[in-house]
């Protein structure tokens, strides 16, 4: 199949734009025939190259400093002023260099006769397919100021249920790698001093405090080898965890986790709803915004639901049906979109779907903190005082044999 992008209207006149996969511009007009709109243009996308080096010394933008850019991209372009000017400002009033470099790469493409989105598409590290599926049916549309202000916005939204959700993670982290340093500290300086005390004694060790002993020995005397083979580990688990199939097997996996498996699969509905209405209401075609959609759910499980139910759109089935097949796809989310569709306000109600969403992560976070701070404190407390213990069981025996004597 050959890639195809394409201009159409809906039947009360409003502008779709997008990119769909079929074999000529005939089965194009059919594909958005059943999905009530108009061909107008199509014409074939050219073949995007698959596999780029990466740029030394690249590094990710804050996306702080890309909400302030697309805030300020926006008023500019409202203001009136040439989008090559906007473009030349921005490049002096942006803090962050990586992304000032971008800009003003994007600003000589635009003065040699490119279009913004294809300036932007150049960039994929800055500006992912939402952003330039977005500019590419605001550009066609005249309406860029409206677009910059709908990427602020979901920029702002994304990010702000990625740190919700991460916020999760922070505090029970922090204890555990506090922990290890406890531990670490008693067992390369503490345990030492207690085993020379122990063989001067003579006394007779608890099995306790030898394994503890033999454990300290170890890591003491084979440290490198240790930390080798936790590098090692780490790595292979990274590069498996790389490979498609893996992936697919761990987060099918995590979704069955009990607590943080529904929290993964709300995170990830969020994530796809709010793409869909940023796309949607910005005039993106159905198809290339499932597309786009996909890839921002941050679990290959429920990606993968999303794609095949972009396939079974392209064939002419609803999404709330597409949808509703995938038991990953919670009921609620399918049903309110059955409702958008029928009233024409898909974009709108995916809207109230990723709000809902995002509402019921914030509440799940802050529940589930206050359930894992007191657990983890008391394991941390079990595990200290078994070491403790274990290094005092044989001063214990010496003070009750001193006694009996």
């Amino acid at each position: 199949m050959t890639a195809y992008r394409y201009k159409a209207r809906t039947k009360k006149g409003a502008p779709r734009f997008g990119l769909v996969e079929a074999d000529n511009p005939d089965e194009v007009s059919r594909l958005l025939a059943r999905q009530g709109l108009t061909l107008e243009t199509v014409s074939e996308e050219a073949p995007r190259q698959i596999f780029r080096l990466p740029r030394l010394g690249s590094r990710s933008v804050a996306p702080k400093a890309l909400v302030q850019f697309y805030h300020q991209f926006s008023a500019l372009i409202g203001a009136g002023i040439p989008l090559l000017r906007c473009l030349e400002s921005l490049t002096g009033l942006t803090s962050d260099a990586e992304l000032r470099r971008a800009i003003d790469e994007v600003a000589k493409s635009v003065r040699k006769g490119s279009t913004l989105a294809d300036a932007l598409r150049k960039h994929p590290q800055i500006f992912n397919a939402v952003a330039i599926s977005v500019l590419d049916a605001a550009e066609a549309g005249g309406s860029i100021d409206v677009a910059m202000k709908r990427l602020a916005d979901y920029v702002e939204r994304t990010q702000e249920i990625r740190d919700n959700a991460r916020a999760a993670m922070i505090y029970p982290a922090l204890i555990v790698l506090v922990t290890i340093g406890a531990i670490i500290t008693l067992i390369t300086f503490v345990v030492p001093t207690f085993e020379s005390l122990f063989a001067a004694s003579g006394v007779s060790l608890p099995l306790a405090t030898r394994m503890l002993m033999d454990f300290a020995d170890l890591v003491i005397g084979f440290w490198p080898i240790l930390m080798a083979v936790l590098l090692l580990t780490g790595l292979g688990l990274r590069t498996a965890y790389a490979l498609p199939a893996i992936r697919m097997m761990v987060d099918r996996v995590v979704l069955k986790l009990p607590i943080y498996g529904p929290l993964v699969t709300k995170i990830a509905i969020a994530r796809v709803s709010r793409t869909l209405a940023s796309l949607l209401v910005s005039g993106v075609g159905i198809l290339d915004a499932l597309t786009s959609a996909s890839r921002t759910a941050g679990n290959q499980v429920i990606g993968a639901a999303v794609v095949q139910a972009r396939e079974s759109v392209a064939t002419g089935v609803d999404l709330r049906r597409s949808l509703a097949v995938h038991p990953e796809i919670p009921k609620l989310m399918a049903d309110m979109i059955g409702v958008g569709e029928e009233s024409g306000r898909l974009d709108e109600m995916l809207g109230k779907v990723a709000d809902f969403f995002e509402r019921e992560v914030n509440t799940e976070v802050q529940a589930l903190l206050k359930v894992i701070e007191p657990v983890l404190i008391v394991i941390v407390g079990i595990v200290l005082a078994a070491l403790v213990v274990a290094m005092y069981l044989p001063i214990f025996d010496m003070i009750s044999t001193v006694d009996r004597l």
